[in-house]
């Protein structure tokens, strides 16, 4: 195998790496909106955090925490 076919198979393998982590994420912010629709608000917000550390700047997921904090009576919490 050559550098270069090594290079494009690396750069796939990231890709790739990245699309789960991503689908993962939002597999995670799916399953807080859930949980926050019954009123289940820290199980929730412990979703979307992990959902936090796989997409960190998704401004959903953010949202979404931002909103739990509020509904727990926590936002000093998030910075607001």
């Amino acid at each position: 195998m050559g550098f270069l076919q090594f290079a494009l198979g690396a750069a796939v393998g990231m890709a790739n790496a990245a699309g789960q982590r991503q689908r993962r994420a939002m597999q995670l912010n799916e399953r807080g909106i859930m949980l926050a629709q019954s009123f289940r608000y820290e199980a929730a917000l412990e979703c979307f955090l992990q959902a936090e550390q796989l997409a960190p700047t998704d401004p959903a997921i953010k949202q979404n925490i931002r909103l739990c904090y509020e509904a727990l009576d926590m936002i000093d919490r998030y910075g607001y």
